[in-house]
């Protein structure tokens, strides 16, 4: 497989993952902060269903899984950046042959 294809390949779903733990780690930060659960609005009384303990509960475990999936990114980047391309001009030989 083409190397340069697998470095794309790596950067690009790093780009996914970053932008997907920011989303869900804003997320996590807004439930956290200022969110509340749908059962909210359709109980006779607030945080009747769901307890304001366990929304906090749930907004950290967003936050954590933002967090992971950005940091996840970021190494698959590093990865990505550490693919060596291999030397194909004509006339170079490989490490295998070189002796």
């Amino acid at each position: 497989m083409n190397v340069n294809l697998v470095s794309y390949n790596l950067k690009v779903s790093s780009v996914v993952f970053k932008v997907w733990g920011a989303v869900a780690a804003l997320k996590g930060i807004y439930d956290m902060v200022a969110g509340e659960p749908e059962a909210n609005m359709f109980s006779a009384e607030k945080w009747q269903f769901v307890t304001y303990e366990q929304w906090l509960r749930w907004g950290g475990f967003e936050l954590t899984y933002g967090l992971f999936c950005a940091a996840f990114g970021y190494f698959l980047y590093a990865v990505a950046s550490s693919v060596k391309t291999p030397d194909i001009s004509p006339g170079a030989k490989s490490e295998a042959v070189k002796s």
